[in-house]
Protein backbone atom coordinates (compact mmCIF):
# COMPACT_ATOMS: atom_id res chain seq x y z
CA UNK A 1 0.00 0.00 0.00
CA UNK A 2 1.58 3.35 -1.17
CA UNK A 3 1.76 6.54 1.02
CA UNK A 4 0.45 8.55 -1.85
CA UNK A 5 3.91 10.63 -2.07
CA UNK A 6 4.11 9.59 -5.57
CA UNK A 7 1.07 11.79 -6.68
CA UNK A 8 2.59 14.57 -4.43
CA UNK A 9 6.01 14.44 -6.04
CA UNK A 10 3.76 14.62 -9.75
CA UNK A 11 2.08 17.84 -8.40
CA UNK A 12 4.63 19.56 -6.93
CA UNK A 13 6.50 19.14 -9.95
CA UNK A 14 3.34 20.23 -12.16
CA UNK A 15 3.36 23.20 -9.93
CA UNK A 16 6.91 24.13 -10.41
CA UNK A 17 6.37 23.75 -14.23
CA UNK A 18 3.54 25.88 -13.75
CA UNK A 19 1.38 22.90 -15.36
CA UNK A 20 -1.64 21.40 -14.02
CA UNK A 21 -3.03 17.43 -12.89
CA UNK A 22 -6.33 16.37 -14.09
CA UNK A 23 -7.71 13.52 -13.12
CA UNK A 24 -10.87 11.63 -14.19
CA UNK A 25 -11.96 8.77 -12.10
CA UNK A 26 -14.94 6.43 -12.51
CA UNK A 27 -15.81 3.04 -10.89
CA UNK A 28 -14.96 -0.10 -13.19
CA UNK A 29 -12.83 2.09 -15.64
CA UNK A 30 -10.07 3.43 -13.32
CA UNK A 31 -8.22 6.74 -13.25
CA UNK A 32 -6.96 8.44 -16.08
CA UNK A 33 -4.20 11.49 -15.03
CA UNK A 34 -3.53 14.39 -17.50
CA UNK A 35 -0.41 15.96 -17.27
CA UNK A 36 -0.32 19.78 -19.00
CA UNK A 37 2.51 21.45 -19.91
CA UNK A 38 3.05 24.97 -20.64
CA UNK A 39 3.94 25.84 -24.06
CA UNK A 40 7.22 27.04 -24.91
CA UNK A 41 9.07 28.63 -27.77
CA UNK A 42 10.30 26.80 -30.96
CA UNK A 43 13.00 28.26 -31.02
CA UNK A 44 13.92 30.05 -27.52
CA UNK A 45 16.85 30.61 -26.85
CA UNK A 46 19.40 30.79 -23.78
CA UNK A 47 22.41 32.40 -23.43
CA UNK A 48 25.47 30.68 -22.76
CA UNK A 49 26.20 32.79 -19.45
CA UNK A 50 23.07 32.57 -18.19
CA UNK A 51 22.99 28.16 -18.64
CA UNK A 52 25.87 28.68 -16.95
CA UNK A 53 24.69 30.18 -14.09
CA UNK A 54 21.82 28.07 -13.75
CA UNK A 55 24.36 24.90 -13.73
CA UNK A 56 23.31 23.72 -10.00
CA UNK A 57 26.25 23.20 -7.78
CA UNK A 58 28.22 19.90 -8.49
CA UNK A 59 31.16 17.77 -5.92
CA UNK A 60 32.68 14.49 -5.49
CA UNK A 61 32.14 13.26 -2.05
CA UNK A 62 30.34 10.23 -0.58
CA UNK A 63 27.04 10.63 0.33
CA UNK A 64 24.70 7.63 2.22
CA UNK A 65 21.29 8.04 1.29
CA UNK A 66 18.46 6.64 3.40
CA UNK A 67 15.02 6.53 2.18
CA UNK A 68 12.50 3.72 2.14
CA UNK A 69 10.45 4.56 -0.91
CA UNK A 70 12.11 2.91 -3.54
CA UNK A 71 11.01 5.40 -6.45
CA UNK A 72 12.20 8.56 -4.52
CA UNK A 73 15.26 6.50 -3.51
CA UNK A 74 16.25 5.95 -6.75
CA UNK A 75 15.50 9.06 -8.36
CA UNK A 76 17.33 10.81 -5.91
CA UNK A 77 20.28 8.93 -6.61
CA UNK A 78 20.13 9.06 -9.90
CA UNK A 79 20.20 13.20 -9.14
CA UNK A 80 22.77 13.02 -7.08
CA UNK A 81 25.33 10.79 -9.49
CA UNK A 82 24.44 13.39 -12.25
CA UNK A 83 26.38 15.69 -9.80
CA UNK A 84 29.33 14.09 -9.41
CA UNK A 85 28.61 12.23 -6.09
CA UNK A 86 29.60 8.96 -4.70
CA UNK A 87 26.29 7.32 -3.65
CA UNK A 88 25.55 4.49 -0.87
CA UNK A 89 22.12 4.13 -0.65
CA UNK A 90 19.84 2.04 1.72
CA UNK A 91 15.83 1.13 2.57
CA UNK A 92 16.37 1.90 6.37
CA UNK A 93 18.30 2.46 9.23
CA UNK A 94 18.90 -0.90 9.93
CA UNK A 95 20.60 -1.29 6.47
CA UNK A 96 22.41 1.68 6.79
CA UNK A 97 24.20 1.61 10.15
CA UNK A 98 26.43 -1.44 9.72
CA UNK A 99 28.45 0.03 6.91
CA UNK A 100 28.19 3.64 7.57
CA UNK A 101 29.62 3.18 11.00
CA UNK A 102 32.94 2.30 9.26
CA UNK A 103 32.64 3.85 5.80
CA UNK A 104 36.24 6.13 5.29
CA UNK A 105 34.97 8.27 3.33
CA UNK A 106 31.49 9.21 4.19
CA UNK A 107 31.15 13.09 3.97
CA UNK A 108 26.90 13.30 4.57
CA UNK A 109 23.57 11.42 5.47
CA UNK A 110 20.68 12.33 3.56
CA UNK A 111 18.13 10.75 5.48
CA UNK A 112 13.86 10.68 5.28
CA UNK A 113 12.88 11.86 8.55
CA UNK A 114 9.96 9.19 8.76
CA UNK A 115 11.61 5.78 7.64
CA UNK A 116 10.09 2.08 8.81
CA UNK A 117 11.81 1.14 12.13
CA UNK A 118 14.48 3.62 13.55
CA UNK A 119 14.04 7.35 12.36
CA UNK A 120 16.09 9.70 10.22
CA UNK A 121 16.53 11.70 13.90
CA UNK A 122 17.51 8.11 15.31
CA UNK A 123 19.59 7.31 12.71
CA UNK A 124 21.69 10.76 12.27
CA UNK A 125 21.83 10.54 16.00
CA UNK A 126 23.56 7.13 16.28
CA UNK A 127 25.50 7.43 12.86
CA UNK A 128 26.84 11.06 14.35
CA UNK A 129 28.39 9.46 17.65
CA UNK A 130 30.37 7.49 15.58
CA UNK A 131 31.25 10.18 12.86
CA UNK A 132 30.91 13.64 14.38
CA UNK A 133 31.02 16.52 12.16
CA UNK A 134 29.21 14.64 9.37
CA UNK A 135 26.93 16.50 7.58
CA UNK A 136 22.94 15.91 7.87
CA UNK A 137 20.32 16.86 5.21
CA UNK A 138 16.56 15.48 6.41
CA UNK A 139 13.92 15.38 3.75
CA UNK A 140 10.71 14.47 4.08
CA UNK A 141 7.10 14.50 2.08
CA UNK A 142 5.07 15.17 5.48
CA UNK A 143 4.29 18.63 6.48
CA UNK A 144 6.11 20.52 9.63
CA UNK A 145 3.98 19.26 12.60
CA UNK A 146 4.60 15.77 11.22
CA UNK A 147 8.24 16.41 10.84
CA UNK A 148 8.35 18.29 14.34
CA UNK A 149 6.92 15.20 16.19
CA UNK A 150 9.50 13.06 14.83
CA UNK A 151 12.12 15.35 16.65
CA UNK A 152 13.26 17.69 14.11
CA UNK A 153 13.19 21.31 14.71
CA UNK A 154 13.25 22.68 10.77
CA UNK A 155 15.16 25.79 11.99
CA UNK A 156 18.45 24.03 13.31
CA UNK A 157 19.05 21.25 10.89
CA UNK A 158 19.57 21.25 7.24
CA UNK A 159 16.00 19.73 5.60
CA UNK A 160 14.68 19.83 2.09
CA UNK A 161 11.00 19.11 1.91
CA UNK A 162 9.49 16.56 -1.05
CA UNK A 163 9.11 17.00 -3.72
CA UNK A 164 12.16 18.39 -4.66
CA UNK A 165 14.26 18.97 -7.95
CA UNK A 166 17.41 18.31 -9.18
CA UNK A 167 18.62 22.45 -8.47
CA UNK A 168 16.94 22.23 -4.78
CA UNK A 169 18.77 18.88 -4.32
CA UNK A 170 22.14 20.44 -5.26
CA UNK A 171 21.98 24.03 -3.87
CA UNK A 172 20.58 22.04 -0.43
CA UNK A 173 23.53 19.48 -0.14
CA UNK A 174 26.34 21.58 -1.18
CA UNK A 175 24.79 24.36 1.46
CA UNK A 176 25.29 21.45 3.79
CA UNK A 177 28.87 19.75 2.66
CA UNK A 178 30.24 23.64 2.96
CA UNK A 179 28.84 24.41 6.14
CA UNK A 180 30.66 21.65 7.42
CA UNK A 181 34.08 22.51 6.05
CA UNK A 182 33.82 26.17 6.79
CA UNK A 183 33.22 24.76 10.53
CA UNK A 184 35.76 22.68 10.48
CA UNK A 185 38.20 25.48 8.93
CA UNK A 186 36.95 27.78 12.44
CA UNK A 187 37.94 24.90 14.59
CA UNK A 188 41.37 24.65 13.07
CA UNK A 189 42.07 28.37 13.07
CA UNK A 190 40.45 28.99 16.89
Amino acid sequence: MGTGLGLAMVYGAMQQAFGAVDVRSSVGRGTTFQLFFPRCKENASVDASSALAARPPRGSEAIALVEDQILVRSTTKRQLESLGYRVLDFASAAEALPTLRSEPNLAMLITDVVLVGASGRELAEELSKARPGLSILFISGYTEDVVLRHGIELGEVNFLPKPFNVSELAHAVRRALDARVRARTLMLDA
